[in-house]
């Protein structure tokens, strides 16, 4: 059996001096998205004469709307290459892409590191020009044999020190202490509902649930979703997130369904003024960690919350029973982390409720294994 090929070891970093442009490609997901902007943020302050552009869908565009130094979001219209003609579609766009006026040199920065992006970023990429693809190395797909520039990570590290290990190698300072970062994110607004609705100006501070996930078995089910609804009754509840079924009549009126009502700056907007904040893993936590003032628990029924946890000292991450705060995670003294999946007991779910109606202080049952 012949051995798996490997692919020549490309260059390290580049000099970024040598460019005049820099595009990230980073389409998705929306919390992938936010753990790659303060590495971003930091790079366009360490080359302030860098033109930044930034490859998004659509649908995540807004994200990016507090990064002052962008200049311009490359749409990934995602959707339009479904189909039985989605690949004539693609290279039609590709085209487009490559051929687009810009200056030049441009280093096309691979941080997705999946075989699309990586074709993505070699599309875009004009060598005549100068122009070169770099990736980091844990990517993924085969993507690496498509980077002509190669920079080391550490792959078991939390996705923004990866990020940041990538922005450091590029040029940029990064702090001592990560885990106090600027969060370059839009100060978003409030839905033109809001103010109408009287559970919302009227009574105690809220506190957001968003127990919705398309990852598979990330989501709350409507039960465990109950059980917390009812644990915060002290409080007003708002619901958050994409429901794909119409949500059954509620007879607790400290509960404001704000499920697909929301756009992202909306959302942003809403978590601003949270007094707390219960999540699954998902794009909603981390952008809670960047923005809430109040305590922020994020339920990590499979994924491990020393790579993807929310990115903030204090916020709490729950995993197969045990309840920490991420800086324990992150620097070797939290929990032990174990494969599988499982999701909060009606008991632990309990104490995750008691956990944030205490200001983040986590509880015994909450920590039990």
């Amino acid at each position: 059996m012949n051995p798996r090929p490997t692919p020549p070891t490309p260059p390290s970093a580049p000099d970024l001096s040598g460019f005049r442009s820099l595009l990230v490609v980073k389409p998705s997901s929306l919390g992938d998205i936010v753990h790659a902007l303060p590495a971003v943020a930091l790079l366009a302050r360490a080359h302030p004469g860098l033109r930044l552009r930034w490859l998004v869908r659509p649908e995540f565009a807004g994200l990016l709307e507090g990064l002052p130094a962008l200049e311009q979001a490359i749409a990934f219209p995602r959707a339009r290459f479904r189909g039985p003609l989605g690949w004539c579609r693609a290279i039609a766009w590709a085209v487009r892409l490559r051929r687009e006026q810009r200056e030049g040199p441009e280093l096309v920065l691979d941080l997705q590191g999946l075989a699309r992006s990586a074709l993505i970023a070699r599309a875009r990429c004009r060598r005549r020009r100068g122009d070169a693809v770099a990736g980091l190395t844990d990517a993924r797909e085969g993507a690496r044999f498509l980077h002509r520039l190669r920079i080391e990570i550490d792959a078991d590290a939390h996705a923004v020190r990866r990020c940041l290990a990538a922005a450091r190698a590029l040029g940029a300072v990064v702090p001592e202490d990560d885990l106090d970062l600027p969060w370059p994110l839009p100060q978003g607004r409030l839905p033109d509902w809001w103010r109408s609705e009287p559970a919302v100006t009227d009574g105690p501070p809220y506190l957001v649930l968003h127990p919705f996930s398309r990852g598979h078995g990330k989501a709350l089910s409507a039960a465990a979703t109950d059980v917390l609804v009812q644990r915060l009754a002290s409080q007003r509840v708002v619901i958050v997130g994409q429901r794909d079924q119409p949500a059954p009549p509620s007879s607790s009126d400290h509960v404001i369904d704000a499920c697909n009502r929301t756009s992202l700056p909306e959302l942003v907007a809403i978590l601003r003024g949270a007094a707390g904040v219960i999540s699954v893993d998902s794009g909603p936590a981390h952008l809670a960690a960047a923005v809430c003032p109040g305590p922020v628990i994020s339920i990590h029924s499979r994924a491990d919350p020393r790579k993807v946890g929310p990115w903030r000292a204090d916020a709490l991450a729950w995993h197969r029973g045990s309840l920490a705060p991420m800086r324990q995670w992150l620097n070797g003294k939290g929990p032990p982390v174990s494969g599988g999946h499982r999701m909060p007991t009606p008991a632990e779910l309990h104490a995750l409720a008691s956990a944030v109606l205490q200001g983040g202080r986590s509880s015994p049952t909450a920590g039990s294994g």
